[in-house]
């Protein structure tokens, strides 16, 4: 297969516009009930907004040449699109006898998104990649940093607040 300027300018748009949906999703929260992000298991564990607080962590030689970031965000797209549920199935739980359900155990759900934009069949090129930290901080970050030319500072951007256009 041929690889071309095209293909890869289009994954990595889909990569972005991923990105882009998980900002938004963790931002809106419970509103829009997609990711759950209130969750603490799923927020520092699997969440973008963990990522992000890494987004000034200055990284070392060693460091930058890892794939923490990029294995963090293959296995966040994956339960995206495959959704993640813990509990067995109602008919399965006969057969898992040590099973003991607890009642007031939170263990959080996510519902399958297999939309074409998590599909990984959107992204043949991307899958075989592996980014650097160095390179995905550098998104991330710019992908949440916005300047303030007159106040000359940096904040970060609240996607709970842009709308479709911003986006």
């Amino acid at each position: 297969v041929d690889i071309t300027a095209e293909h890869l300018r289009h994954e990595a748009l889909v990569f972005v516009y991923r990105l882009l949906f998980c900002f938004y999703a963790e931002a809106r929260g419970g509103e829009l009930d997609i990711l759950p992000i209130t969750d603490d298991i799923y927020r520092l564990g699997y969440s973008l907004e963990s990522l992000r607080d890494l987004e000034l962590v200055p990284l070392t030689a060693e460091t930058e040449s890892g794939r923490y970031f990029h294995e963090h965000l293959r296995q966040l797209f994956k339960i995206i699109h495959l959704g993640f549920n813990p509990r067995p199935e109602p008919e399965r739980q006969m057969e898992l006898f040590d099973f003991k359900e607890d009642p007031d155990e939170k263990i959080f759900t996510i519902r399958p998104l297999t939309a074409t934009l998590f599909d990984p069949q959107s992204t043949p090129l991307l899958n075989q990649a592996d980014l650097s930290n160095l390179c995905l901080q550098q998104v991330i970050r710019l992908l949440s940093l916005s300047a303030d030319e007159k106040k000359k500072s940096v904040g970060r951007v609240n996607y709970a607040e842009l709308g479709i256009n911003q986006l």
